[in-house]
């Protein structure tokens, strides 16, 4: 499973750093954090596994790179189109270089098991929120010792205040050729 269970029984979703290439102090910083695995260069899994006890994710880690996990970069509508298609039991790391709100959104509506890659945490923070369920969870690329455990605590404090319902359609209404839709939530 992509979200691990924390404290009392709350989803948490995982954040992943990215130490490819290889940095033992970016691996040090993802122990000390609480991270939820590492993303590793071929190789450098039984590195890691000298340090502590954290996964990996590498073509030789504890999650497969290739096969379990694949990088998909998002640039384009086709390039969008081509990841929501690909296995639903595929972790998808989203790298999306001049991103926008609007490809995660169609994303997230179409597919589970979506980690993006992000730089800070203010990036984590509008990922991991976006249409309120937000990524499965974040990879966050930084040499930043500090950056990745600020992402980290605020990845997981986000988690805890996910609280999701099922709910029914009160209406529908046609609103013409173009228009944008957005559904609001509130609690009862």
């Amino acid at each position: 499973r992509l979200l691990r269970k924390g404290k009392e029984g709350v989803r948490v979703k995982p954040v992943w750093v990215n130490a490819d290439p290889w940095c033992k102090r970016t691996v040090l910083a993802a122990l000390e954090s609480g991270a939820g695995a590492v993303l590793v260069p071929e190789g450098a899994t039984s590195k890691v596994k000298e340090l502590g006890r954290l996964a990996t994710v590498a073509p030789d880690g504890d999650i497969k790179l290739g096969s379990d996990a694949v990088i998909v970069e998002i640039n384009t509508k086709e390039h969008e189109s081509r990841a929501a298609a690909l296995p639903a039991g595929q972790t998808l790391i989203l790298r999306m270089r001049n991103w926008t709100v609007i490809p995660l959104e169609n994303l997230i509506a179409q597919r589970e098991r979506l980690i993006v890659e992000v730089t800070s945490s203010e990036d984590a923070a509008l990922v991991t929120q976006v249409l309120e369920k937000g990524a499965d969870g974040v990879l966050i690329s930084t040499d930043n010792p500090d950056e990745i455990r600020q992402t980290t605590e605020l990845v997981h404090s986000l988690s805890s205040k996910i609280n999701l319902a099922e709910a029914k359609v009160a209406r529908l209404e046609p609103l013409g050729m173009g228009e944008r839709v957005c559904v609001y939530t509130r609690p009862e």
